[in-house]
């Protein structure tokens, strides 16, 4: 029931893990999203969100074939459980990390037109930021921008450009937090490796400079509530260009 206090988990998984004695991804083998992601990638949609998306109580009793939301129906597939239950509002979320690490791999692969490069270029990002090698981070992320189907382009807006860097960013050995609210707004993404003191925020921004997204996470305050926590804050500007299709500049301050 999702008004008790329980975590989700799969009995086959546990199964699984208990017959071979280690811990693998079993939770995701037992399911394969594949009708899921051809449907997503047709859909205007902001993967992001996901991570914390709100909703009423209604939702659970509301279901609509011929209005399918992203949101009921990863709900109804088990990619989304819910978290967090306050009055009648229910925050979605994945299950857990094996789920949601899974998810974003396969998503970004498919949309990569099935390759599998994208994810291997997705681990170099992470080295790159934790070295703030910025030129090797613009040119990772054009890289894997390049692999994306023209066809997928042709219909692509602002969110869709923010789903693939928060695709590539989730995956690239960093916690990435995506849509974090703040008292002045949403800041795009904030990640921080394991273990380190500092976190980046980024801001995304579509034809406007980096160095105004930069301005941005300075004047909303988006690094406040991590400073507050004693951490160091790296502001990153990335500024780029959906017609051609390329991150063109990335500020830092």
């Amino acid at each position: 029931s999702p008004w008790r206090d329980l975590r989700v988990y799969n009995p086959i998984s546990v199964m699984y893990a208990l017959t071979k004695g280690r811990f693998e991804n079993f939770w995701f083998r037992t399911g394969t999203p594949t009708f899921l992601v051809n449907w997503l990638k047709e859909k205007p949609w902001r993967i992001p969100e996901l991570e914390h998306f709100r909703v009423s109580d209604n939702f659970l009793q509301a279901f609509d074939l011929e209005n399918l939301t992203v949101e009921a129906v990863m709900y109804q597939a088990g990619y989304l459980t819910i978290n967090e239950v306050k009055g009648r509002t229910l925050t979605l979320g994945y299950p857990n990390q094996e789920v949601r690490e899974s998810f974003q791999e396969v998503l970004l692969q498919g949309l990569s037109g099935g390759e599998t490069t994208p994810r291997i270029l997705a681990q170099e990002l992470g080295e790159a930021i934790r070295r703030t090698d910025w030129d090797a981070v613009r040119e990772i992320l054009n890289d894997i921008l390049s692999y994306i189907p023209h066809t997928l382009y042709l219909r692509a807006d602002e969110r869709f450009f923010h789903t693939v860097f928060y695709l590539a960013l989730a995956l690239s050995g960093y916690r990435a937090e995506s849509e974090v609210l703040t008292h002045r707004g949403r800041l795009d993404m904030a990640v921080r490796y394991e273990g380190e003191n500092r976190v980046f925020v980024f801001e995304f921004k579509a034809g406007v400079s980096a160095e105004e997204a930069l301005k941005q996470i300075e004047a909303r305050g988006y690094a406040d509530r991590f400073r507050a926590r004693g951490l160091s804050v790296i502001g990153v500007g990335v500024s780029f260009d959906p017609a051609e299709r390329r991150v063109l500049e990335i500020r830092v301050g």
